[in-house]
């Protein structure tokens, strides 16, 4: 399982350039093809978490993983959409 990987650096160029409904046939198309074969998705979405773009793509996904940097340490905290559930934030 999760022999294909994909990453998708980044999703900036998508979404100040396409509709929403344009990346989310994208997204889903993609996401179909990787799960088809049995493999794994990373994306990279450099937006606050609460901008308009996670929330409408986040449910597209597994997992989100947020990150921050407190006190000159790198944080992250993670978001189930399927479960509706988050993690406390923790050190990378």
């Amino acid at each position: 399982p999760a022999e294909f990987r994909l990453s998708l650096y980044t999703l900036s160029y998508l979404v100040n350039r396409h509709d929403a409904t344009a990346i989310d046939r994208f997204l889903s198309a993609l996401g179909d093809h990787v799960r088809g074969v049995g493999g794994m998705a990373h994306y990279h979405l450099p937006v606050a978490d609460d901008s308009k773009p996670v929330q409408r793509f986040g449910p597209l996904f597994d997992a989100r993983i947020e990150l921050r940097e407190k006190h000159g340490r790198p944080e992250q905290r993670w978001h189930f959409p399927d479960d509706d559930c988050s993690t406390v934030w923790f050190g990378l």
